[in-house]
């Protein structure tokens, strides 16, 4: 069964998805190499993502990354990566957005946090 957070979520992330053609696991990526780069370094390798998103091999968080550079949500040096200030705004962008989507959902319901 679908969780309510799950769905707002999903809501919160689609005009992402849809701009990068990518899943919602892509999103989880995208914050991971947010989260990278603000506690650890700003640059990364696939490798230092993946101690961090543990859930993808390689091949996938490489695929995913470099959808995301394509996007110019990533820069690519070598083979360092770097969220750029577009990453950067897209990754705010979902956390207004949800923040948002849990207010009214809250509100609807009469539900207190």
């Amino acid at each position: 069964m679908t969780s309510v957070c799950e769905l707002l979520m999903a809501r919160a992330t689609r005009p992402l998805r849809q701009r990068c053609k990518i899943a919602t696991h892509g999103v989880t990526i995208l914050i991971g190499c947010y989260l990278y780069s603000l506690l650890i370094a700003p640059e990364f390798t696939v490798n230092g993502i993946k101690v961090l998103v543990t859930y993808y091999n390689d091949k996938r968080l490489r695929y995913y990354m470099n959808r995301f550079v394509d996007n110019n949500l990533l820069d690519l040096s070598g083979n360092k990566y770097r969220i750029t200030a577009a990453g950067i705004d897209a990754v705010k962008e979902i956390s207004a957005t949800m923040d948002q989507l849990v207010y009214e959902f809250c509100n609807k319901y009469d539900i207190v946090l």
